[in-house]
């Protein structure tokens, strides 16, 4: 007896059905969480002992990256950027652990109308698909401003993000959005810092008009107010949380009790002309200012309630931007094309990073054990982030 063979074909039509939506399903995958790259020198445990240079590079955002934030305790670093997405990075390997794209809305809906319709372009055109997908909604000018700044808690268990729109607090290891804070008068035109307390119960906003405290726990505004003259360009909580450091662009340094937002002194460097710009110590006793001369100098000088003392250190270079190490011996300076290591005793160049060109707009962080230092690089229209390790 002949057995039978019953054979089943599957139609084109249904085939092209499930491909097509695959496509779709992949391409609303991507521009919901984005495409993380990292280009690995070295695994932070695994670099040479005497090693100085680049560990890594983060390439995971389409368009610039505002702000770039180590964790207390150095094993996690926060961005935030023009593209309104927040990433937290593995410090280790390079490697995102954490996406949150909550700010802005409409960005939603944008991509939304616009992943079918590119989807064509993920066959032409692979390399460059995620980063048209990704930063699609911010081209055609839907979000304004993106995420200006970003901040882990000391417990590394959530983060909050300020954006155009609010302040989000969020669960820094799945980005879920927990809570979300208005601003206290009026959307501001630039956020310049978020910052959790050193007990993560408060959360610091400074915008360029004014500064905020909230309570984490309900959301409520502990008090407002801020500087009589100039703009705010930075604000920090000192290493006690009892104090509020502030750096106006006029340069003009304060500080402010915590609890109260009651001002406890007012400082303006009067030994320079024009003050470039102006980096706080942690404990808010030293201050590095950079004059804006003909040649531009750094100066380091003690912090005292009325008046700094004679300048100690003058160094040629024309920095953009100055940051203590968190050992107040050294400090980083940005120029345009390279990250100097500086003496602040001597005066002396300790190494010199070279670089591609870099963001102007983002400061450079270093971490609280002065091992490493990160910030905002732009390389052939590819935004990310780089992280060096130092002397």
């Amino acid at each position: 007896m002949r057995e039978s063979v019953i054979t089943t074909t599957f139609p084109p039509r249904r085939l092209r059905r499930v491909i097509g939506i695959a496509l779709v399903g992949c391409a609303f995958f991507v521009s919901l969480n984005g495409c993380a790259r990292t280009d690995l020198i070295h695994k932070v445990s695994e670099a040479p002992k005497d090693y100085v240079g680049q560990l890594w590079s983060f390439g995971g955002h389409s368009d610039r990256v505002n702000c770039v934030k180590f964790s207390r305790d150095g094993k996690y670093l926060a961005t935030a950027s023009t593209d309104c997405t927040a990433r937290i990075i593995e410090l280790e390997t390079g490697r995102q652990i954490t996406f949150f794209s909550n700010h802005g809305n409409a960005g939603f809906k944008t991509r939304l109308f616009w992943f079918p319709l590119i989807t064509p372009l993920f066959l032409v055109y692979r390399q460059w698909f995620p980063f048209v997908v990704a930063g699609t909604y911010h081209k055609f000018g839907v979000v304004h401003g993106g995420i200006y700044c970003v901040d882990i808690a000391p417990d590394n268990q959530t983060a909050a993000s300020a954006g155009y729109d609010c302040i989000r607090i969020w669960n820094a290891r799945n980005g879920i959005q927990i809570q979300e804070i208005t601003y206290p008068n009026h959307l501001p035109s630039r956020v310049h810092s978020v910052e959790f307390s050193p007990n993560a119960a408060r959360l610091l906003v400074a915008t360029s008009m004014q500064m905020s405290v909230h309570e984490i726990a309900s959301g409520r505004m502990i008090w407002c107010g801020g500087p009589d003259k100039g703009e705010i360009n930075s604000a920090e909580f000192s290493q006690d949380g009892k104090s509020i450091h502030t750096r106006s662009s006029s340069g003009i340094v304060e500080a402010w009790n915590a609890n109260t937002g009651e001002g406890t002194y007012h400082l303006e460097p009067a030994s320079l002309s024009e003050v470039y710009h102006l980096s706080l110590s942690r404990n808010g006793e030293r201050i590095l200012a950079a004059g804006d001369h003909q040649i531009s100098e750094l100066f380091a000088f003690d912090c005292a309630p009325v008046r700094p003392s004679v300048a100690v250190t003058t160094i040629r270079h024309l920095p953009q931007y100055l940051v203590w190490l968190p050992n107040e011996r050294f400090c980083l300076a940005r120029t345009a094309y390279a990250i100097h290591l500086l003496s602040v005793e001597s005066g002396n160049s300790i190494f010199n990073f070279k670089s591609g060109l870099m963001n102007p707009y983002c400061p450079i962080a270093v971490s609280q054990d002065s091992r490493f230092f990160a910030y905002s690089c732009d390389s052939n229209g590819q935004y990310g982030v780089r992280l060096y390790k130092l002397p």
